[in-house]
């Protein structure tokens, strides 16, 4: 039998293949290089009120009760699909000796040649994880969706060096696209930008905590419209260098540029953007968390800095 050449074990090496595996101490199903199937949407389901439509690739929708209580705009598959690059999860992760950018989770199946991806979903459906091999570097990134009836949507996120050296990394990390509390997704869907000139983003005092309200609600009437309640994301696991409030300094850290922290921001779609810098030896990996939740008032958000306050190692 006459030995296969290098690219018939490439492509063996490349099929879609699905299996249950344990990960993270849990088992989940496996769709190993789901990138190089076509886009798919999946349900993720929760105890609670929360709802979440993700695609295999990472666009998503995602809110509380209904579409009007959306933290992410509430499209349609094929509209979620194309927002992808300025919606949801943004990760991009900077080598400080070669000031080389890998954006895990970028890039269709052509992307075959350089990466390995995976989707993983829990059997009840509650939780989804992606993940991204390196094999230049050795660099594994994952990060799993999961609701809390508590705090609301949470994201956890894994960097593992499995390479033979140790690695300095510069990362920015968050959000894109999160939506103020109070208005409704019919008003989102049918003006769009329209919404912006309501919109302000803050940095709380003293918290890595980013808040996401309306300067008032939208109205045609002569009359009093407070936004009263508020957006919230914040998180724990990094020491930040920066935080960012919206997607303004994402080109600069492309360019490998300085960033400088965002404390208020009004007329532009809100983010929750964390930078900061990681040294991981062989073996190593880093976790953080990022979380997510709507309709806090201001007794919510002043019980919620005091917990964060109360924690006693914030790494």
């Amino acid at each position: 039998m006459q030995q296969r050449t290098a690219r018939e074990q490439q492509a063996t090496e490349q099929r879609v293949h699905g299996s249950y595996v344990e990960l993270l101490g849990e088992t989940y199903y496996r769709i190993r290089n789901s990138h190089l199937m076509p886009e798919f949407f999946m349900s993720v389901v929760g105890a609670d009120d929360h709802w979440m439509f993700i695609s295999s690739h990472g666009a998503l929708t995602a809110g509380r009760r209904n579409p009007d209580g959306a933290i992410f705009p509430y499209a349609a598959d094929d509209q979620l699909s194309a927002m992808r690059d300025r919606t949801g999860p943004l990760t991009l992760i900077r080598s400080a000796y070669s000031n080389a950018l890998w954006q895990p989770f970028v890039g269709g199946p052509e992307a075959c040649q350089v990466t390995e991806r995976s989707v993983y979903k829990s059997p009840m459906g509650n939780k989804i994880v992606f993940e991204e091999h390196e094999p230049s570097t050795g660099m594994v990134f994952r990060y799993r969706w999961t609701s809390s009836p508590r705090f609301g949507f949470v994201r956890d996120c894994w960097l593992e060096n499995t390479g033979s050296q140790q690695r300095q990394l510069n990362i920015l990390d968050g959000v894109q696209n999160i939506l103020p509390c109070g208005v409704g997704s019919e008003f989102w869907m049918r003006y769009s930008n329209l919404g912006n000139a309501y919109k302000k983003n803050e940095k709380a005092a003293g918290a890595d905590l980013g808040l996401f309200y309306l300067s008032s609600i939208p109205s045609d009437r002569a009359e009093p419209s407070e936004g009263l309640r508020s957006t919230v994301a914040w998180h724990l696991g990094l020491q930040p260098d920066t935080l960012l409030l919206t997607s303004s300094q994402v080109a600069r850290f492309h360019c490998g540029m300085p960033l400088e922290t965002e404390v208020s921001e009004r007329g532009k779609a809100g983010a929750f953007l964390v930078s900061a810098s990681l040294s991981l030896e062989p073996g190593e990996t880093q976790h953080w968390r990022m979380v997510i939740d709507l309709g806090k008032d201001q007794t919510d958000i002043v019980n919620l800095q005091a917990w964060l306050a109360r924690i006693p190692c914030r790494r």
